[in-house]
Order: structure tokens, then C-alpha cells, then sequence
């Protein structure tokens, strides 16, 4: 996962051997429907992730929320965050989350919270995975 201060610029500067963001996979957080992702990808990131995107996806994530109501604003996810396809174990086949950026006014401010955590606590951004609590501390993400 890459670290990003509201100082430092958004795409990547080569110079300090920064991975580029503009085409991994970032989640956006907070804002009203998918307002938040339109402004991602007018900031020039192209592969775009809302916590919408994930629950519709995938319902049991946060079973307190209605996925319906979710649908008119969520996109097809670019990979998978279940098993990887052929029972490959290649985390490269999986939804592997780079970067989170939190925007202001969560529309679902629990939805929000959950994905961030299971974010932060992924195996290397890889969602649907989870680290071990000894793994946790002995690399802090």
C-alpha cells in the first residue's frame, strides 16, 4: 500500500522511485453515489474502486446495508476479491487495493469504516485476504 501526504504530488515522481497510482487500483471513500470516483478519474486515476462497487459484489461484506440501493451507482469490479480464477493462488489475479483516498460526507459512513479496515488489515492491499494479528505488528502497513 503507498502512503500518500496531501502534500506530496498525486502521481509519481520518478526521481524518488515512487510506483506510479495513475493505473492501479485506488478505493475512494465518503461523497454522495459515486461523486467521489468521478472526481478520482478527473484527477487521472483510471482504475477506480468505491465501497458501492464492493458491496454489490459482494453483499455479505457489510450486511447491514441494502446492495439495491448500491446498484445504481456501482461499476463491475476489475478482478476478483474471492478465490483467484483456476485455483490459481497468483495474488496478481485478485483485487488488490494500491491507495485509499477518503473524501469528505460518507454517505455510509459504517459501509465506509469496514472497507477501510479490511483494506488495512489485507495481506498487501489484497482484498479478502486478512494478515494474522503477529503479522499485523511485525509489518505495520
Amino acid at each position: 500500500m503507498v502512503q500518500q501526504s496531501p502534500s506530496s504530488p498525486l502521481s509519481a515522481d520518478p526521481e524518488a522511485n515512487q510506483t506510479p497510482l495513475k493505473d492501479k487500483c485506488i478505493l475512494v471513500l465518503g461523497g454522495d453515489g459515486d461523486l467521489c470516483r468521478k472526481v478520482a478519474l478527473s484527477y487521472g486515476f483510471n482504475n477506480v474502486v468505491t465501497p458501492s462497487d464492493l458491496l454489490v459484489a459482494c453483499p455479505s461484506l457489510w450486511p447491514f446495508a441494502n446492495p439495491h440501493a448500491h446498484k445504481q451507482h456501482a461499476r463491475p469490479l476489475p478482478l476478483s476479491f474471492s478465490d483467484p480464477p483456476s485455483g490459481s493462488s497468483d495474488p496478481e489475479k485478485r483485487l488488490r487495493i494500491h491507495s485509499v483516498f477518503v473524501f469528505a460526507d460518507p454517505r455510509d459512513w459504517a459501509l465506509d469504516a469496514q472497507v477501510l479496515i479490511d483494506v488495512l488489515t489485507s495481506d498487501n492491499g489484497v482484498f479478502g485476504t486478512r494478515l494474522s494479528p503477529e503479522e499485523m505488528k511485525a509489518n505495520p502497513q
